[in-house]
């Protein structure tokens, strides 16, 4: 009997890759269109060179460290301090002293990053609206089950990102 999988099951990761091809994924989240206004094809180079400078004045004015993930656009990428993945940002901003952690990702990462950030540091989220498609899908129920059944997993987890 082939097993039944529903939205926000969570499987282990053989048990995954097998099911690919029985798994109705369903379809990819929408991608907003860009407005035209925010177009850099529609943004003067003098304007976007000035924006940059801005960008990075208020940073230094306001001890920001400003994050961009790989995915993100070149205009991004140029104002950030540091750019990489995941895993690579959420070090660099719970390592640092900034005031101010300003996370160009998905929303889910600037949440993370607020769990791990120290007491007197502030974390922007540039747009409410940048969804992972895998955390979209997550089922909140199924994630609290799991973490009630395997206590001493999840108590590592907490121990990990808390040091205590």
């Amino acid at each position: 009997m082939t097993k039944i999988v529903m939205p926000g099951d969570i499987l282990r990761a053989r048990e995954a890759i097998e099911m690919i091809p029985e798994v109705d994924l369903g379809p990819p989240i929408e991608v907003p269109p860009i407005p035209p206004e925010a177009d850099p094809k529609n943004i003067s180079k003098d304007e976007r060179q000035w924006l940059v400078v801005e960008i990075k004045r208020i940073a230094k004015e306001r001890n920001a460290l400003i994050l961009a993930h790989n995915y993100e656009p070149p205009d991004v990428q140029d104002v950030a301090h540091f750019i990489g993945d995941s895993i690579h940002l959420a070090k660099v901003g719970r390592d640092s002293d900034a005031d101010v952690l300003a996370e160009a990702s998905v929303l889910f990462m600037n949440e993370i990053l607020a769990v791990m950030k120290k007491p007197h540091q502030t974390v922007l989220a540039p747009s409410l609206k940048a969804l992972c498609s895998l955390a979209t899908h997550a089922n909140v129920n199924k994630i609290l089950d799991w973490k009630h059944a395997h206590p001493e997993k999840s108590y590592k987890l907490r121990k990990h990102l808390h040091g205590r």
